[in-house]
């Protein structure tokens, strides 16, 4: 999705609610998603406060974690993807980067809005951004940084 799709459907909702990512999961391990705080929104590889507009705008979240399966802690609120999406041009394209072992698995955002598993966060339902399913058949990974 684009920074200009994703600020718009953004926008929608109350700049203070929560956000998670939300991960389709298999109906073989039982369907559902699985949650994802966000930890992070800039470019891979450079400071946080670098723009750099050649580049993918990244939403860093939490480990994926095979075995979690409570609600995360929520790290982000919409505001605070806004405020970084707005210093970038519309057509920059954002992507999801989810660390698992020694890569990342890089997500398509297919859906802003609510996955409908009833999950509350501080009796609130949170923006989910919904990202292409994890066992989907085009899985596209960067390694990690050693750092």
């Amino acid at each position: 999705m684009n920074a200009d799709n994703m600020l718009m459907r953004l926008t929608m909702f109350a700049q203070t609610s929560a956000v998670l990512v939300a991960v389709p999961l298999s109906p073989d391990t039982g369907g559902g998603y699985r949650l994802l705080p966000i930890t992070a929104v800039h470019h891979h590889d450079l400071a946080p406060e670098v723009v750099d507009h050649e580049r993918a705008v990244e939403i860093f979240t939490g480990p994926w974690d095979e075995s979690a399966t409570e609600t995360p802690q929520v790290t982000a609120t919409l505001a605070d993807i806004c405020k970084r999406l707005a210093l970038h041009h519309d057509d920059a394209h954002v992507r999801v980067g989810i660390p698992n072992g020694d890569h990342h698995r890089m997500m398509a955002v297919e859906m802003v809005g609510f996955a409908g598993d009833g999950v509350l966060v501080a009796g609130k339902m949170p923006v989910q951004l919904i990202v292409e399913p994890w066992d989907g058949p085009s899985h596209v990974i960067r390694m990690r940084s050693a750092a």
